[in-house]
């Protein structure tokens, strides 16, 4: 129902709005995801949550690059990336045993802290000499908990 009306939004010309409800509905979803994967007797809630989450974050994702005028081969490239990343996590998840899960989600945070390092200094690099101190505080967390998570 959300993404249905993300779309209806597209036409009638009001996208940015609509986009942000997604990314914040997006973000609720993710976060019930978690706890709802803490318990057995929620995991199936939490896979379905989680599921929504990231449909709804791409969405999104989608909406807002539409809406700042991102062409084609724009969204050729986020497609190739993420079929690349998704080959990538189901080749790891394929080998990895019920044993080895904790290992494996150390991994994973790993390069979230990478993407959360790299994605800061690309803001920074892309806008430097017009970003506010708010941004710059952000940027500055986004790389300093970034660092701690990658080590």
């Amino acid at each position: 129902l959300l993404i249905a009306g993300l779309g209806a939004s597209y036409f009638s010309g009001n996208i940015e709005n609509v986009s942000g409800s997604v990314a914040i509905a997006s973000a609720i979803c993710c976060i019930a995801a978690i706890a709802g994967l803490a318990d057995q007797k929620t995991a199936r809630t939490g896979n379905i949550l989680g599921i929504a989450g990231v449909s709804f974050g791409l969405a999104s994702t989608a909406a807002d690059m539409s809406s700042v005028g991102a062409t084609a081969p724009a969204f050729e490239q986020v497609g190739i990336l993420g079929g690349v990343g998704a080959a990538i996590g189901a080749a790891v998840a394929s080998v990895v045993g019920p044993t080895e899960l904790p290992q494996t989600v150390a991994g994973f945070h790993s390069l979230v802290g990478i993407a959360a390092m790299v994605g800061a200094a690309g803001e920074y690099l892309g806008n430097a000499g017009e970003l506010d101190a708010g941004t710059l505080s952000a940027i500055y967390l986004a790389v300093f908990i970034g660092g701690i998570t990658f080590t």
